[in-house]
């Protein structure tokens, strides 16, 4: 049995880890950016156009142009799943909220579709 003087460890550094070999999308890399920027909402934001936009809504509109063109171009595709039930439920009640508001105007803005 060796004594603890000359027993020698592996060479085991964060570097020399293996790297995944799959590439990240720039769909998925705006997604990231969004949830990011999610809790910066208050120094990062202007007022443009009669209404406060943040830097995560232009985050959240690329990120949403790049999976739509992706979708269209046919590099991705959509699968059935429960998924999609809580998106429609938000985008439904938006509209309708829009639509039921009083500042039309404002409301419609600001409507995620």
């Amino acid at each position: 049995m060796p004594s603890p003087s000359t027993l020698t460890l592996p060479n085991v550094s964060a570097t020399s880890a293996k790297v995944s070999k799959a590439k990240v999308r720039i769909d998925e890399w705006l997604l990231v950016l969004f949830v990011a920027l999610l809790p910066c909402m208050w120094p990062l934001g202007t007022w443009l156009l009669g209404s406060y936009i943040y830097v995560a809504d232009a985050a959240f509109v690329a990120a949403c142009t790049a999976w739509l063109a992706r979708i269209l171009l046919g590099k991705v595709k959509v699968r059935r799943g429960w998924f999609y039930l809580p998106i429609t439920v938000y985008l439904a009640a938006s509209v309708a909220s829009a639509i039921g508001s009083i500042d039309r105007q404002c409301e419609y803005a600001k409507t995620p579709a």
